[in-house]
């Protein structure tokens, strides 16, 4: 393939920026409608989409042919996150709650149906948090995804989980779907999830979610904890203080209950 120079580049580039755009504020659209909201030929945005997709930066369902945007973006740009409004809003309240608390937190968003960590704080506790800012997890079988899930449009939640079979992780995982919804809907009912050993057999944690200006669920704030230290009295505890230090959070992005 010819190496593209000059006002071709450059327009090449200033049409990739244009799309990548558009599927940010439509979040999933196909080539048809990008091609008429972006003004330009099918056969231009198609090529370009299919540049964009070979990088990663978007993928194509295959039930229905349209495109979005992957996680990739956000990690090609996490030596920026100081920049990303829900961590620069969120970290002067977590590192409150883990200072006069004593216990770690986690911030995560979801990528289709896994949670990637996007940071965290820690407390000076016995035991250290492995997971790594970057780092994933199954959505359906940790707390942060759990919650995050619960509080999805219906539709959207159908989207990420589709027919797909639920992994099992430990004798604790959710792996049939009713479970799982019925689990959801406690969720929503109580504003916080909890993880009881469904990853981890050791480990359990509770998270609650982050919303923006518009009520949508855009992260979550999650804390782990050692198994054997915590009983089910603590865990709601534990839940409530989260869901109130998420709420505080949700608050300075805009969110308005």
């Amino acid at each position: 393939m010819a190496e593209e120079t000059g006002p071709q580049a450059v327009q090449s580039v200033l049409r990739t920026f244009h799309l990548l755009d558009i599927v940010t504020r439509e979040r999933k659209i196909g080539i048809s409608e990008l091609s008429r909201k972006a003004g330009l030929k099918k056969t231009t945005v198609a090529r370009l989409v299919d540049t964009l997709a070979k990088a990663g930066v978007l993928e194509q369902d295959p039930q229905d042919r349209r495109y979005s945007l992957t996680i990739r973006l956000f990690e090609m740009g996490s030596r920026a996150l100081e920049n990303f409004d829900i961590l620069r809003q969120s970290r002067p309240l977590i590192e409150e709650f883990v200072g006069r608390c004593g216990k770690s937190v986690l911030v995560s968003v979801l990528d289709h149906n896994e949670v990637v960590y996007v940071d965290k704080v820690e407390a000076r506790e016995l035991f250290r948090i492995m997971t790594s800012v970057g780092g994933r997890a199954p959505g359906h079988c940790s707390a942060s995804g759990k919650v995050m899930f619960a509080f999805l449009p219906p539709e959207r939640l159908g989207q990420i989980l589709g027919d797909k079979p639920l992994q099992r992780c430990t004798g604790k995982t959710l792996t049939d779907y009713r479970s799982l919804l019925q689990d959801l809907a406690e969720i929503r009912r109580i504003g916080y999830s909890v993880d009881r050993g469904e990853r981890y057999v050791d480990l359990c944690s509770v998270a609650a979610p982050l919303f923006d200006s518009a009520n949508r669920v855009v992260a979550a704030v999650s804390v782990p904890r050692i198994a054997a230290t915590i009983n089910d009295a603590g865990l709601a505890e534990l839940g409530r203080e989260v869901a109130l230090l998420a709420r505080k959070i949700s608050c300075r992005l805009g969110w308005t209950g």
